[in-house]
């Protein structure tokens, strides 16, 4: 029989791990968010809330944003002077123990009209690389704005872990790197 080599080794491996990987939730908060925005003025307005968390530097977080919002605003327009609608901005942000704190990319929300039958539910995920001592939650909404917003919904933030089958996929990949080297020592 030929021995492995590292391409094919490596070849194994991640044909393996395409069958077995996958992650799980188990530390998992979800927070019921319930809050009115006002804006007048023209200054831009934010609602925020803040999670502490328990720090995990080896585990990945998920933040999820679902629920809606109604209401409505209007901002003007600088370039033609009329009142165009207007929106807000969700943003998560987070405490990195290295670089402080750190934010998402704003994501654009859908603003269904108050009283609306079937009100448009807003589904934002955003995975983080560890599990963050702190996560909170913003709503922005645009400068230049005058207008009125509920919102309703869940925050939901959770550390993955590693389901069984990936202590597997670990166990075999280092099965694996083990006969390459045993393989190795005896040529």
């Amino acid at each position: 029989m030929k021995p492995l080599n590292s391409k094919s080794a490596l070849a194994v491996a991640l044909a393996f791990s395409a069958g077995l990987s996958g992650v799980s939730a188990q530390v998992l908060s979800v927070e019921p968010i319930s809050a009115t925005i006002i804006s007048v003025s023209g200054n831009d307005q934010t609602w925020e809330a803040r999670f502490p968390n328990v720090f995990d530097p080896a585990r990945p977080k998920r933040l999820l944003w679902e629920g809606t919002v109604e209401g409505v605003g209007y901002s003007l327009d600088p370039q033609t002077g009329e009142l165009v609608p207007a929106g807000l901005t969700l943003q998560f942000d987070w405490i990195d123990p290295q670089w402080g704190k750190q934010y998402s990319p704003g994501f654009s929300l859908t603003v269904n009209p108050t009283g609306s039958a079937s009100p448009v539910l807003d589904r934002i995920e955003y995975l983080l690389p560890f599990c963050p001592p702190e996560v909170s939650i913003h709503f922005r909404t645009d400068a230049n704005l005058v207008g009125v917003f509920i919102i309703n919904g869940a925050f939901t933030h959770e550390c993955l872990i590693p389901e069984p089958a990936d202590y597997g996929l670990i166990a075999a990949l280092g099965a694996v790197a083990f006969g390459v080297f045993r393989r190795r020592q005896a040529i």
